[in-house]
């Protein structure tokens, strides 16, 4: 289960951004159909981690996007939720995949003390 190693490097670079542990409301990631990744184990296995590397039990939010696709005979662009096979407007199975890939961090809502701070994004602090 890759998800365990990825919900532990989630936690690492959390608290490497943070300089160390804090109590975590929530941590927001951006998911894309195509990452391969399976939502619900990774937050079984994040929710355990937070908690034994002192992140508290943070809310794991996830903000799914579309994957895109561009067909690369006849130009045209469709989404899917999987890897589609071939263009559903000409049947190439030549096409490039766009976006939908994607897996990261995006933000994290502190808890508690630190709740002052607002949330932290991939941008920096915000308030």
């Amino acid at each position: 289960m890759h998800e365990y190693s990825l919900a532990q490097d989630m936690a690492e670079v959390i608290i490497s951004a943070l300089g160390g542990a804090r109590r975590l409301a929530a941590v927001t990631v951006v998911m894309g159909p195509l990452s391969g990744v399976s939502w619900e184990s990774l937050s079984f296995c994040f929710t355990e981690i937070a908690s034994t590397k002192g992140l508290g039990s943070p809310e794991l939010v996830v903000r799914k996007t579309v994957a895109e696709m561009r067909c690369s005979q006849c130009g045209h662009v469709w989404h899917s939720d999987d890897f589609e096979p071939g263009c559903p407007a000409c049947g190439s199975w030549d096409r490039r995949i766009v976006s939908g890939r994607e897996f990261f961090v995006e933000s994290v809502e502190f808890d508690g003390e630190d709740a002052d701070e607002d949330h932290i994004t991939s941008d920096g602090p915000k308030r």
